[in-house]
């Protein structure tokens, strides 16, 4: 994905949109948080933020799971 390739990333694990969005917004907040209130990780500790964390959390394991037993390709090859 840093490289630009995207479908690349996208094969070998279709949730990198979702952690990069993720982590895009969580830290937009954060600052606008600092700049308003001066407080560091306000944001990160709001309910709302920690719950769509841990279903993303879940979401990444079930999809590693999923490619380890052979689903969307499976594991690489030894």
């Amino acid at each position: 994905m840093i490289q630009g390739e995207f479908a690349e990333a996208t094969h070998l694990h279709p949730l990198w949109w979702a952690v990069a969005a993720y982590i895009g917004v969580v830290g937009s907040l954060e600052v606008v948080s600092y700049v308003r209130t001066g407080m560091l990780g306000a944001r990160a500790l709001s309910p709302l933020v920690q719950r769509a964390g841990l279903t993303l959390l879940v979401a990444l394991l079930i999809v590693w799971v999923a490619r380890f037993g052979g689903a969307m390709g499976g594991p690489a090859p030894l």
